[in-house]
């Protein structure tokens, strides 16, 4: 399994006990893969040296190591501009890119299948276009009418995950567990 970790667990696990150092821990086990990218790194890096305020920077280098060494640095070419705060984009930027870069890898390619993994409830659903622009395999076609999962959804969740208002969610499927 592999994550994108927010700056505040990831900092928040390395200073303080609680939830957030459960997720760094798990990380450190190798219970998953952390995927970051160029921004991602320079944010870790500003917020562990503002946390440490000059009093722990042998932790702040021993941790930036770790990072350097042991995640999974993706290269962003598509840049989304959904969250409020936009700097928060370059989360959902390194998450799709790593699906992105697994897509287009030839043998590790997920098949397009049918009929779609995900669906749009067209009762709940404004247009908004917020899940096709999340969408990677770009299954997504979004008119002023009607919103349409097509035989391209490669069962990513990000559909589900970033629609305002629950209009996306997963068509069950026969024998594939949920």
């Amino acid at each position: 399994m592999k994550a994108v970790v927010d700056t505040n667990v990831f900092a928040s696990g390395i200073f303080w006990k609680g939830k957030p150092e459960l997720v760094i821990n798990a990380w450190v086990e190798g219970e998953f893969e952390l995927l970051t990218s160029k921004p991602i790194i320079d944010e870790y890096t500003r917020s562990l040296f503002h946390l440490s305020a000059g009093r722990r920077d042998d932790l702040v280098e021993k941790w930036l190591y770790q990072i350097l060494e042991f995640s999974i640095c993706v290269e962003v070419h598509q840049h989304f501009s959904i969250c409020r705060d936009r700097t928060d984009n370059k989360w959902l930027d390194c998450a799709t890119a790593q699906f992105s870069a697994l897509r287009g890898s030839g043998s590790c390619s997920p098949s397009p299948r049918t009929p779609p993994m995900h669906t749009i409830d067209q009762n709940v659903c404004t247009h908004c276009a917020g899940c096709s622009s999340v969408c990677p395999g770009g299954a997504i076609v979004v008119t002023n009418e009607r919103s349409t999962v097509t035989a391209a959804c490669i069962d990513c969740g990000n559909c589900a995950v970033f629609c305002p208002i629950g209009g996306a969610s997963p068509v069950p499927q026969p024998g594939l567990p949920r």
